[in-house]
Formats: C-alpha cells, sequence, structure tokens
C-alpha cells in the first residue's frame, strides 16, 4: 500500500481507528530493542515520569514489566527515521513525539481504557498485541490483533486500550499538536 492510498483511508474513515495490516514490515529484533532500553537507561536527563512509577534517564516503568521508553536512537534502532518517514508522508507533518513500548512478560494489566489529545500510529514491531477500539468510555468494542508489521492508525479522541498476551515491543508515533486539525479534517 503506498502513501496516497494510507491517506485517503485515514481520510475517508473520517476520525475512526485503522487496522493496517503489514504496512510496515519490520527488521527489528529483541536485540535492538534491549540496545534501545539500555540507551534510555543511561541517557543522562532524569525527567519526571508521565505516568507509571519510576523514571531513569528516558526509561519509565508503568507496570512490572512494561517499560516506555522515548528518545529513540538510530544506532539502536538502525534507520529508524527512515522507516518512520513513510510515516511522516501519511500524517503530511512531522512526529511531535516517539516513544518504544516494551512488555517483557505477556499477561500484563491492559493499557486502561484512554484517548489521546494527538493522532497516534503504533507500529507492531514483535510479537503481538490486542487492541480493542471504544465507541465511547464506557461502549462496546471492535478488537483487532496485531502482529509484526502492522500499523494502527489511532486518531485523537478516540476510547482505545491495549492488551498483551505475549512479550511485545512497539513504537508509538505522534502527530498533530494540540489545537491543530487532524488529518482527515485537511
Amino acid at each position: 500500500m503506498d502513501v496516497t492510498e494510507v491517506q485517503e483511508l485515514i481520510k475517508n474513515n473520517k476520525g475512526k481507528a485503522l487496522h493496517l495490516q503489514g504496512l510496515m514490515p519490520t527488521p527489528y529484533t529483541w536485540e535492538h530493542v534491549i540496545a534501545q532500553l539500555d540507551y534510555s537507561f543511561h541517557e543522562p536527563d532524569d525527567f519526571e515520569p508521565s505516568f507509571g512509577d519510576y523514571a531513569k534517564g528516558s526509561l519509565q516503568k508503568r507496570n512490572n514489566f512494561y517499560l516506555v521508553m522515548f528518545n529513540i536512537k538510530d544506532q539502536c534502532l538502525p534507520k529508524f527515521y527512515e522507516h518512520a518517514d513513510k510515516l511522516n508522508k501519511i500524517n503530511e507533518r512531522e512526529m511531535t513525539g516517539t516513544s518504544l513500548l516494551t512488555n517483557l512478560v505477556g499477561r500484563e494489566e491492559p493499557v486502561e481504557i484512554h484517548k489521546d489529545r494527538q493522532d497516534h500510529m503504533y507500529w507492531q514491531l514483535i510479537g503481538e498485541s490486542i487492541w480493542r477500539i471504544h465507541e465511547s468510555q464506557d461502549g462496546p468494542y471492535t478488537e483487532y490483533l496485531l502482529k509484526a508489521g502492522d500499523v494502527m492508525w489511532i486518531p485523537t479522541q478516540v476510547w482505545h486500550t491495549v492488551i498483551t498476551k505475549a512479550p511485545r515491543a512497539a513504537v508509538t508515533m505522534s502527530w498533530t499538536p494540540f489545537g491543530e486539525k487532524p488529518i482527515w479534517e485537511n
């Protein structure tokens, strides 16, 4: 699927989540993820955790073995920004944030139901995850199984939760700084 086809799908979907199977085949392994984990832990700038209960460098611990790493580096995930450029072209703007999400064990507590204030694309690198896209906070949901290479488009304000049954690694990328129009309204 090329950039134009994905843009049309997003625009025609009018603010709804979209599962793009096999959009971004993954070149990464656990070795790459561990290199990013090591880099993130030793990165000199500590910051306050935005969620979770621990932060060191650019690493945050969300649950027992659910780690979030910010500031993805090309030396850890080679050519990451080259791959991500395809997603920038789809969104017709530059990313405002990236993070590597890793569950080192399966069957952790699901990510709580929430909605974001930015458009996101979630790229499944390793393993699988189950996404539930909810009609409202307490409403019915549609479930999607994401496998390595799949991308989930999550527009701003869409209720969702994520379940992991086994170890997984994924990258989430965000666009649309607060106050700007989402891509499907352009």
